[in-house]
């Protein structure tokens, strides 16, 4: 093996992937993402392991882009070691977070209506001449909201 390691040249990618991979702990994985291939994998995700082998990397001029997931050490040691790169963080995680974001405005809205329709509930879809305007007004949102996420079948 270290034979064949003194022979050994690694090429310079012109857009580098920074991820991991967890084999009972995390380990840095460095891909070629033009020739969609693996480049490297480093022993750890450590911020001194990577700025360790992008160091390494001969001519990392060639190096015009850097796609990595949003780990600190990552960025931070693109940012150290090749800060001529545009750093760009993988789609997965983008839609992943926006995902969330609003999945949680639906549920705070659920909520909102949920509680609206349960103070009007008593007059079902009927205004009473009790009820001002604005809350009949209110109330017909509501349920026309509330039939949309489905919990009416009227």
């Amino acid at each position: 093996m270290k034979e064949l390691e003194k022979d050994f040249k690694r090429e310079t990618p012109t857009i580098i992937g920074l991820d991991e991979i967890y084999l009972s702990t995390p380990r840095g994985i460095i891909t070629n993402i033009g020739d969609r291939c693996l480049v490297d994998m480093l022993d750890n995700r450590r911020k001194v392991t990577i700025v360790e082998f992008l160091r390494s990397l001969p001519n990392p001029e060639k190096i015009q882009a850097a796609s990595t997931d949003m780990y600190r050490p990552y960025r931070e040691a693109i940012q150290e070691v090749l800060p001529h790169v545009v750093h760009v963080v993988d789609k997965y995680h983008i839609i992943r977070m926006g995902n969330e974001a609003l999945e949680a405005v639906r549920r705070r809205l659920k909520r909102r209506i949920n509680k609206l329709v349960f103070v009007f509930w008593g007059s079902q879809n009927n205004c009473s001449s009790t009820m001002n305007a604005n809350a009949c007004l209110v109330f017909r949102k509501c349920l026309a909201i509330e039939r949309y996420f489905g919990r009416c079948s009227g």
